[in-house]
């Protein structure tokens, strides 16, 4: 119990960490990075459940080396997305914004055009396409980048406040109803929620949820932010489109989207393969997903190559 209560202090902190940093910033489309698999932390630098991968989160609340605001590189990418992108239980170095860092910086002709060149990992766990143009608006706009890879998975059209909200409910509704075990419940359920009881209840309500209101969350999370997105990166960005999966959208609507606004895909699905993953490429082909350390690198060496036949030919 003495090493629950230490993880649970950890993960408080970590919490409320994140708190202070949205209020003093006044960043209203941050998120909670998803603390789930959280043991300790030290600062902004939270461990990972998994792996003891450290995570270190820059003074502007996302998972990178510090960035000075007055100083603008030859080329600077911003890589924004989801999970996939901030890269959880893969070491910081080893996230594909990072290696296509390394990737570009090494190559003759682009070092040609562009002396210094920097990427910025914008990825926000949790996030839908919505909530993560939001994020940009509040946090990633200021470092004025030259080009966006905007990230796309299978579930990025979903509605996460109504998840969040629902589950907050059943926990106070049924959890603070049990004197006699409230301790152990509760720990358990922070340290990770399928402790819980009632997490499997209320993500099926979530899923029969998401699954009613398809079309409406396509559109309002996933198509209409794309449509809108040009009013919020500005036309000096350009913006490809990189899609590890799609959400269920109807045959041509994302590509007729990118075309309205103008936006190149990169199409990684055949690459990346979620739906029938390579066991190298992600961390856990039955459980998780997530890119593993090599998934990050053959997503890098692919963008790499995108943006290098591109940028160089444009010389």
């Amino acid at each position: 119990m003495l090493c629950l209560t230490f993880e649970i202090s950890g993960i408080e902190y970590a919490q409320q960490a994140i708190e202070n940093f949205r209020a003093k910033n006044n960043v209203k489309g941050y998120k909670e990075f998803n603390l789930n698999s959280i043991i300790k932390t030290a600062g902004h630098d939270f461990i990972s459940y998994q792996t003891q991968t450290v995570v270190s989160i820059n003074s502007y609340g996302f998972r990178d080396r510090e960035f000075p605001l007055d100083h603008k590189p030859d080329l600077r990418i911003a890589a924004l997305g989801d999970s996939m992108t901030f890269g959880p239980d893969v070491a910081q170095d080893k996230v594909f914004p990072k290696v296509l860092e390394r990737l570009l910086k090494s190559s003759h002709c682009l070092q040609n055009r562009f002396p210094e060149i920097e990427v910025i990992n914008l990825g926000n766990t949790g996030t839908n396409f919505k909530a993560q143009l939001d994020w940009y608006n509040d946090v990633g706009k200021q470092f004025h980048p030259d080009i966006v890879l905007w990230q796309i998975l299978s579930n990025d059209h979903l509605d996460d406040q109504y998840f969040y909200q629902s589950y907050r409910v059943l926990e106070k509704k049924y959890f603070n109803l049990m004197p006699w075990n409230y301790l152990v419940l509760k720990s358990a359920q922070k340290i990770y929620w399928r402790f819980n009881p009632f997490f499997a209840y209320a993500n099926k309500r979530f899923a029969n949820y998401n699954e009613k209101n398809t079309h409406e969350l396509i559109n309002r999370n996933f198509l209409e932010p794309i449509i809108y997105s040009p009013s919020v990166f500005g036309d000096e960005v350009r913006v490809f489109l990189v899609p590890f999966s799609l959400p269920p959208v109807e045959d041509g609507q994302f590509a007729k989207a990118a075309e309205q606004v103008g936006y190149d895909i990169l199409d990684l699905q055949l690459l990346v393969r979620l739906d029938d993953p390579d066991p190298g490429m992600v961390l856990d082909p039955a459980l998780d997903h997530h890119l593993s350390e090599l998934g990050h690198e053959m997503v890098a060496k692919e963008l790499f190559k995108e943006m290098q036949n591109r940028l160089c030919a444009e010389r």
